[in-house]
């Protein structure tokens, strides 16, 4: 679909943002006393360096933010990568 004056680019920029701050604020409300330690973060940032749902830090699979999910200890990647 073909947006005038640049309105694609926008729309695709503003649901980027509201995706980055509404994930952000549930990880924060939800599971805020459970940060991943060190090791499974450095595991997840390894496993996701490569990964083919990885589009510039946002996950193709669910949407989320990749770098605030990845400090979620309970978090669960949608595609079954990270192992625990």
């Amino acid at each position: 679909m073909h947006y005038p004056n640049g309105i694609g680019k926008f729309s695709t920029l503003f649901s980027r943002i509201y995706t980055y701050v509404g994930g952000f604020l549930l990880m924060v409300a939800s599971h805020s006393r459970n940060w991943s330690s060190k090791t499974q973060l450095d595991h997840r940032k390894e496993q996701c360096k490569g990964c083919f749902a990885n589009q510039q830090n946002f996950c193709s699979g669910c949407g989320c933010y990749i770098p605030f999910k990845q400090r979620v200890a309970d978090a669960k990647c949608p595609h079954g990568i990270w192992k625990q």
